[in-house]
């Protein structure tokens, strides 16, 4: 386990609330309540609950894209929703992946195209931007399916373009929100055993799951409650 020393991203007293409009009143849906944990460099958390106990949501708010209703996000000893627009846009892009239960692949492009595209969106090189897209999916066991279309690639493939899609701009930390959640037992194993393997090269992991099985994998489990 690394010490504390080097901690990455930390969470002060997290909370969300939606506002849900019942006509002529409205009602507030708390959904996480002072929620706080630390996350060092090359470690790996899961998040584990019921349905509609704010998993999703809390990731969301980890990785840029949800802003909380009170609290802070410490990535780096800064507060990410403290940045302006472009400040955060440059959080998502360069120091973090995200990887969801579906794959979100663009239709249009190839397995190595939509790999390369979270580079070129930062300005990246082609030629640059291409080979390590490359060398990612050679990684995760794709080398026969780099021009392939994702209509192409069966599930556990298309699942695997999108983790080396969410590692090309060199993450710090990667989010994964039910990442085996669609897939077969095969694939999830081969796609869990990928994301595992992410801590030993210094990338840190927060998965959210119900598969208990992938959660006792992890070196820290936090366990969510509906409220």
């Amino acid at each position: 386990m690394i010490d504390n020393s080097s901690c990455l991203l930390s969470l002060k007293n997290i909370c969300k609330s939606f506002t849900i409009d019942l006509g002529r009143h409205k009602s507030e849906l708390k959904v996480l309540n002072g929620v706080n944990l630390k996350v060092n460099r090359g470690e790996s958390l899961a998040v584990t609950g019921p349905s509609g106990s704010g998993k999703s949501t809390l990731i969301h708010i980890m990785g840029g894209l949800e802003r909380p209703t009170k609290g802070k996000v410490l990535f780096e000893a800064a507060d990410i929703y403290s940045l302006n627009n472009r400040e955060l846009d440059i959080y998502k892009n360069r120091k973090i992946g995200f990887i969801f239960q579906f794959h979100y692949l663009l239709d249009d492009f190839s397995a190595l195209e939509n790999v390369a595209i979270p580079a070129l969106l930062g300005g990246g090189k082609l030629s640059e931007a291409t080979k390590r897209a490359e060398a990612l999916l050679v990684q995760v066991g794709l080398k026969d399916r780099l021009h392939h279309l994702p209509k192409e690639l069966s599930g556990g493939e298309q699942q695997r373009t999108a983790l080396a899609r969410s590692l090309m701009n060199n993450p710090l930390i990667l989010f994964a929100d039910e990442p085996t959640g669609s897939l077969d037992r095969q694939n999830s194993e081969i796609v869990q055993e990928l994301i595992l393997s992410l801590p030993k090269s210094g990338v840190a992991i927060v998965v959210v799951t119900h598969d208990m099985e992938l959660a006792s994998k992890a070196e820290k489990i936090l366990h969510l409650e509906k409220e």
